[in-house]
C-alpha cells in the first residue's frame, strides 16, 4: 500500500502553537548560553598554524612575554630643560602609570635617569641641586639619550613618550581593555600645553580594534534591523511581516551563537560579520514567504489558508538556499587559517539555524490578522518585471552579441583580477579622522616610525663583548639597507647598544657586559628582560631580542622588500663561522626569527586573500553540487553558477582596475559572496522546474516572472538598505564589506532576472512554446 507523501505546510500550521512553545523555549535557553561566547584576539591565529610568521611570533611570545608594549606621547618643549621641568612630570606621569592594574613597568626619560643614578650614584659627581643626570653634558649620559631617542623622546627633544610595557600573565582581555583605558584617561588628562597626546601600540590597536568590532556590530544590527522593518512595512503594508522578520533575526542570531559557544568556537575579527550574514539569509527567505502569502491573501484566503500555501509555494526553495548557503560556508572549513575555518562553520550553523527559524515561527505569526492582506502596487510590479523582461528578451533576440560579451566580459575580469593589490598598513583599517589613525601619524612622524618588530637571535650563555660587537655590526648592516628614507629602518636597538652606551662612563668600561647588563637590570628589570632571555631553567636557550622601527605608511612592496633584506641580511650575518663561533660546538640553539606585529600584519591580507581563493573555488565546487540537485540538470546548474560568479569576480575586478587595494574585508568577500547570493538562482531555478511541467521554456520563464521576479528584487532593495548602513562603520573592513556585498547582491539579482533565463533558453531549448 503506498502511502501519500504528507502535508508538511499544513501540518506546520496546524501544530503552530506548540512550534511556537517550543521556540520561546529554545531561545530561553540558548540566551543564556550566548552570553558565554567570547572574542579571541590572538593576530597570529589568523594564519595558518604551521606558518613560519606565526611560529616567531608564538617564539617571540614564549621567550619575551609578547609584545605588550604601548606607547604614550604627548609634545613637551621644555623636555631637556636642564633644570628638570620636563622630567617632573614624566615622573608623575610615571607613577600614575604603573599603578594601573595589568603594568608591568614604564620606560621613561625620567626612569632612565633613575637609572643612572644607580649606575653612577650622583653624590660622587654632583650635588644635591644639579642637573639631572639624563641631562648632563658627559659622555655617559650623551650616550643614555642617544640611545633612548625614538622610544622615551623625540631626536629633537620636542616630544615625549612613555613606553608602557603590560604583564602579559596577569592582564587579561577585560584587564588589557581596563589598562588600556587607563590609559587613555591619562593622556585626556593631561594639560592643554601637551595635547594633543597620543596612545598605540599593539595593546591598544587589539584593544581600540575589538572593542570597535564588537560595538560597531551591536549598533549596525539594531540600524540594519530598524531600517530593514521600516523596509518590510513599507513594502507589505504589514506589521505581521515586520514582526516576522524581527523575531526570526533575532532569534537566529542568538541561537547561532549559542550554538557556537558550545561547540567551543570563538568569535574573532573574522566573525563580526556574523549578525549581518545571518540577516541576508534570513530577510531573503522572510521577503519570499511575505510575496507568496500576500498574493494568497489578494486571491480572497483566509489568514491560515494564506500561510499554507505560501508555505506549499515557497518552503521548498528556502530549504534548498539555506542548506546550499551551508554547504558554501561548510566548504570555508578547507582554510588554513583557524579563524576563517571557525567562521565557515558558524555561519553553516548559521545558515540551517534560520531553516528552523522559519519553520517554527512563520506558521503561527505569519497567519495572524485579516484576510486582506494589503493592496499590491501592480502598477509598480509590473513595470519592475516589464524592465527585467525587456534585459531578457533584448539578449535573446541579439545572442550573439551577449555571448560575444560574455566572452569579453570573462577576459576584463580576469585582467582586472590580475591587478589588485594588498592593503598591508592594518592603520588604514580605520578611517582617517578616527583617533588611533591621527595618534599613529604623529607617532610615524615624530618619533621615527610606527611600524614596531623584532629579530630574536640566539645567544650564548654568558654575553662576551665579542659576541656583542657581532650584534653591534649586524645593526649596522640593518640601519645600512635601503636607500630612500621610508625604505629604511628608522631605529635598530638592542642590549648591545645598551651595554655600549653604559661601556661611554670610565669607570664601567672596565667591567665585563655581564656586570653592565646586571646593573642596568636593577634599574630596569622588566624593560631588559624584554631585551635578553635565558637561559631558563626548563631547558630554554638564551635568546636575544633587537627592537626595530620602521615606518608603517609605505606601499605593501617596500614592506617586502624591507622584510625580505632584513630576513637576508640577518641569515647572512648568523650563518658565518665567526658567529657559529659564539656557540658551543658552533651549534647556535636555535634560528634566528624576523617578527613583530610589522611583519605580522604585513602578510595579513595577502595570506588571507591566496587562502581565500582556495575556499571560494570549494565553495563554489559545493553550491554547484547543490544547484545540480535542486534542477536536476548540470546543464541547469551551470546557467545557475554563471550569474553569480561574475558579479562577484566582476566587483573584484574593479577593485583592481581603480587601484583599490584589498582588504580584510574585501578578502572574505568572494568566499561569503558565493553563499549569499545564490538564494535567487535557486527560487527562480525551483519555480521554472515547476512550471516547466506541462509548459513550454517561454511559457514557464514567463510564468516565474510573474512568481519570483519582484520577490528577488523585493529581497534585494531590502538587503541592500540593510547592508548600506554598514558602510557607516569607522572600521574599514567593515565598511567595504557592506559596500560590496551590496553591490554584488544587487548585480547579482539582475543577472538572476536577465543573464539567468537567457542561458536557460539557450540551453532548454528554444524551438519550445
Amino acid at each position: 500500500m503506498i502511502f501519500p507523501a504528507p502535508d508538511i505546510p499544513r501540518l506546520l500550521v496546524s501544530n503552530r502553537y506548540l512550534l511556537l512553545v517550543i521556540a520561546v523555549a529554545v531561545f530561553a535557553l540558548a540566551w543564556s548560553i550566548d552570553q558565554r561566547l567570547q572574542f579571541d584576539r590572538r593576530i597570529e591565529r589568523m594564519f595558518p598554524e604551521a606558518d613560519p610568521a606565526a611560529q616567531a611570533y608564538q617564539q617571540l611570545k614564549e621567550t619575551f612575554g609578547g609584545n605588550e608594549v604601548a606607547m604614550l606621547t604627548y609634545p613637551n618643549a621644555d623636555l631637556f630643560d636642564r633644570s628638570g621641568a620636563g622630567l617632573k612630570l614624566q615622573r608623575e606621569l610615571t607613577q600614575r602609570i604603573e599603578a594601573l592594574p595589568g603594568v608591568a613597568s614604564v620606560l621613561s626619560l625620567a626612569k632612565v635617569d633613575v637609572a643612572l643614578t644607580k649606575m653612577r650614584p650622583a653624590a660622587l659627581f654632583f650635588a644635591a641641586d644639579s642637573t639631572p643626570q639624563i641631562l648632563a653634558d658627559d659622555s655617559l649620559a650623551t650616550a643614555f639619550r642617544e640611545l633612548f631617542a625614538g622610544y622615551t623622546h623625540s631626536d629633537d627633544g620636542d616630544y615625549a613618550a612613555l613606553v608602557v610595557m603590560l604583564d602579559p600573565q596577569r592582564t587579561t582581555v577585560d584587564g588589557q581593555d581596563a589598562a588600556v583605558a587607563g590609559l587613555r584617561e591619562i593622556a585626556a588628562t593631561l594639560p592643554a600645553e601637551h595635547q594633543p597626546a597620543s596612545l598605540v601600540g599593539e595593546p591598544v590597536l587589539v584593544s581600540e580594534g575589538f572593542s570597535m568590532v564588537q560595538a560597531d556590530g551591536r549598533r549596525l544590527g539594531l540600524v540594519t534591523l530598524s531600517l530593514l522593518s521600516v523596509a518590510m512595512f513599507v513594502m507589505f503594508r504589514s506589521l505581521r511581516w515586520v514582526l516576522v522578520q524581527v523575531v526570526v533575526i533575532c532569534w537566529s542570531v542568538v541561537c547561532t551563537r549559542a550554538l557556537v559557544a558550545l561547540v567551543g568556537l570563538q568569535l574573532t575579527l573574522v566573525s563580526s560579520m556574523l549578525t549581518a550574514v545571518v540577516t541576508v539569509i534570513a530577510v531573503a527567505s522572510i521577503i519570499h514567504l511575505a510575496v507568496a502569502d500576500r498574493n494568497a491573501r489578494l486571491r480572497g484566503r483566509s489568514g491560515l489558508e494564506a500561510t499554507v500555501l505560501g508555505l506549499r509555494g515557497v518552503l521548498r526553495p528556502i530549504a534548498w538556499a539555506c542548506l546550499t548557503d551551508a554547504v558554501g560556508f561548510a566548504a570555508l572549513s578547507v582554510s588554513d587559517v583557524g579563524p576563517i575555518r571557525d567562521f565557515g562553520w558558524m555561519m553553516a550553523i548559521g545558515a540551517l539555524v534560520v531553516l528552523v527559524a522559519i519553520v517554527l515561527f512563520v506558521p503561527g505569526l505569519a497567519s495572524i490578522g485579516p484576510a486582506g492582506g494589503g493592496s499590491r502596487p501592480r502598477q509598480t510590479n509590473r513595470r519592475v518585471r516589464h524592465a527585467m523582461y525587456a534585459g531578457y528578451h533584448w539578449l535573446t533576440l541579439h545572442r550573439r552579441i551577449a555571448l560575444a560579451a560574455l566572452v569579453l566580459l570573462t577576459i576584463g575580469i580576469s585582467l582586472g583580477l590580475g591587478r589588485l593589490t594588498i592593503e598591508t598598513n592594518f592603520i588604514r583599517n580605520f578611517r582617517a579622522d578616527h583617533p588611533l589613525a591621527i595618534d599613529y601619524r604623529i607617532v610615524e612622524s615624530d618619533l621615527g616610525g610606527a611600524g614596531v618588530w623584532d629579530v630574536l637571535l640566539p645567544a650564548p650563555d654568558l654575553l662576551s663583548s665579542e659576541y656583542l660587537a657581532s650584534v653591534r655590526e649586524l645593526e649596522d648592516r640593518l640601519r645600512a639597507i635601503g636607500d630612500q628614507p621610508d625604505a629604511r629602518l628608522s631605529k635598530v636597538f638592542s642590549i648591545a647598544d645598551a651595554d655600549e652606551a653604559a661601556s661611554s662612563s670610565p669607570l664601567l668600561a672596565i667591567a665585563p657586559p655581564s656586570l653592565r647588563i646586571a646593573g642596568m637590570r636593577a634599574s630596569m628589570p622588566y624593560f631588559i628582560d624584554a631585551l635578553v632571555a635565558g637561559p631558563s631553567t626548563d631547558g630554554k636557550p638564551a635568546m636575544l631580542r633587537m627592537m626595530i622601527r620602521s615606518s608603517e605608511q609605505v606601499p605593501a612592496e617596500t614592506k617586502q622588500q624591507l622584510i625580505a633584506s632584513v630576513r637576508q641580511t640577518v641569515g647572512e650575518h648568523t650563518a658565518s663561522d665567526r658567529w657559529k663561533a659564539f656557540f658551543e660546538e658552533g651549534r647556535p640553539a636555535g634560528d634566528p626569527q624576523v617578527t613583530g606585529y610589522y611583519v605580522l600584519l604585513t602578510g595579513l591580507v595577502s595570506g588571507l586573500v591566496a587562502d581565500q581563493w582556495i575556499c571560494f573555488g570549494v565553495a563554489s565546487l559545493g553550491v554547484f553540487g547543490m544547484l545540480w540537485i535542486v534542477a536536476r540538470s548540470l546543464k541547469l546548474a551551470v546557467c545557475g553558477m554563471l550569474p553569480n560568479m561574475l558579479p562577484i569576480l566582476g566587483v573584484l575586478a574593479l577593485l583592481g582596475y581603480w587601484g583599490t587595494p584589498v582588504n580584510l574585508g574585501t578578502a572574505m568577500i568572494a568566499a561569503v559572496s558565493i553563499g549569499i547570493s545564490i538564494d535567487g538562482s535557486i527560487h527562480f531555478l525551483c519555480a521554472y522546474r515547476r512550471h516547466r511541467i506541462g509548459h513550454g521554456v517561454q511559457r514557464s520563464i514567463a510564468s516565474v516572472y510573474q512568481t519570483v521576479g519582484i520577490a528577488v528584487i523585493l529581497a534585494t532593495l531590502s538587503l541592500t538598505i540593510g547592508f548600506s548602513t554598514l558602510a557607516t562603520s569607522p572600521f574599514i573592513p567593515t565598511a567595504t564589506f557592506g559596500v560590496l556585498v551590496s553591490i554584488t547582491l544587487v548585480v547579482s539579482s539582475i543577472a538572476n532576472l536577465t543573464l539567468l533565463p537567457f542561458m536557460i533558453r539557450i540551453v532548454d531549448g528554444t524551438g519550445s512554446r
